[in-house]
């Protein structure tokens, strides 16, 4: 997992379409498919998304190791429906 960039596709496709870019997916799958992305074509790739420098930013300091999408959030609901339904 450490070596597969091609997972941060998912928040740079998210970024985009947050910032209205339309395809979004078609954009990130002409550069991510059929090779396997290093962290240097990563950063190559996000160096030429349209959206803000803030957003290239944060999208340059992911790695595959720290990309946890939306795994937090997720957790936390779970934990809430599970104290919710005790209290039933």
């Amino acid at each position: 997992l450490a070596e597969a960039w091609s997972t941060l596709s998912e928040p740079a496709q998210v970024l985009m379409r947050t910032h209205g870019v339309e395809g979004a997916y078609d954009l990130i799958k002409g550069f991510t498919r059929g090779i396997s992305l290093d962290q240097a074509q990563w950063l190559e790739l996000v160096a030429t998304l349209p959206i803000p420098d803030e957003d290239r930013e944060h999208l340059a300091r992911l790695t595959p190791n720290t990309y946890t999408g939306l795994a937090s959030r997720l957790v936390e609901i779970a934990v809430e429906q599970i104290a919710i339904s005790r209290k039933t």
